[in-house]
């Protein structure tokens, strides 16, 4: 029997979960082009992040399976010296809106502990920038 219980996690390396989640994705998104991500893929990617704090993985479980993930990396403006965060990556079985309100509030959340000046946000589909605009970025965060 499942419980239902759904827990947002940070991930300090991508394992096994990755994998599955990514195998989901793909059979859930038969129509979408999508780049493969396997955990050997993203901690090749990000290796020379992952020793620093410089690099924030969550990811959402539910009913102890991975459904939703989100990267951002800390950056800082050269002339300014203003570090910011930025997504770099979001990913949910079914763009499930929950899911991504979730993550990215985490990371706002994250920003804000931090003192961090703003969360960046630049790219992504056209049904994911509509998710992320009913949080209201403009008072919240920056969006390109």
């Amino acid at each position: 029997m499942k419980n239902n219980s759904i827990k947002i996690l940070e991930c300090k390396s991508f394992k096994e979960n990755f994998d599955t989640f990514w195998q989901k994705l793909k059979n859930t998104s038969k129509n979408t082009f999508i780049a493969d991500r396997d955990s050997k893929w993203l901690n090749w990617h990000y290796k020379y992040l992952k020793d620093t704090n410089k690099i924030w993985t969550y990811y959402i479980e539910k009913d102890d399976e991975m459904v939703a993930y989100a990267t951002f990396i800390l950056k800082t403006k050269t002339k300014s010296r203003i570090e910011y965060a930025q997504l770099v990556d979001i990913q949910s079985i079914d763009n499930n809106p929950e899911n991504i309100i979730a993550l990215i509030s985490k990371g706002i959340l994250k920003c804000k502990q931090e003192k961090i000046s703003y969360l960046k946000v630049i790219g992504f589909s056209e049904s994911k920038r509509t998710i992320i605009k009913t949080l209201n970025p403009y008072n919240s965060f920056k969006i390109d």
